[in-house]
């Protein structure tokens, strides 16, 4: 987990949360830390890099759809970054969560997102 330097507003307010290889249910657990230790200092916003990860199962599906709630009704922005042709992007717009999540194809993009200047 790291935050950035970001500018203006955002500076240093941003995390950025590097997932797991492999979210299953026996460390979506794991992840769930990982996302909540995110809120520490109140971040202005939260991305989660997937793009090393290579599976995710329901549980870690559910793990960070319950995050996004958490930061929707703290007003907190999040974005995923996915390799747009890997195995989880498929499964994320097979859900149609591509309609619900900020999804970016790199960190930066997504902080910029998050975070325009």
């Amino acid at each position: 987990m790291s935050t950035t330097e970001g500018t203006g507003d955002c500076e240093g307010r941003i995390v950025v949360i590097t997932a797991p290889n492999d979210v299953d249910v026996h460390n979506s657990g794991h992840l769930l830390n990982m996302l909540n230790a995110s809120l520490d200092g109140r971040p202005a916003g939260v991305v989660i890099d997937l793009t090393g990860t290579f599976y995710l199962d329901s549980s870690a599906l559910g793990v960070v759809i319950d995050f996004h709630k958490r930061l929707q009704d703290a007003c907190i922005g999040l974005a995923l970054v996915l390799q747009p042709q890997s195995n989880i992007m498929q499964l994320v717009k097979r859900t149609s969560l591509d309609k619900v999540f900020n999804i970016e194809d790199s960190v930066e993009q997504a902080i910029g997102v998050l975070c325009p200047t």
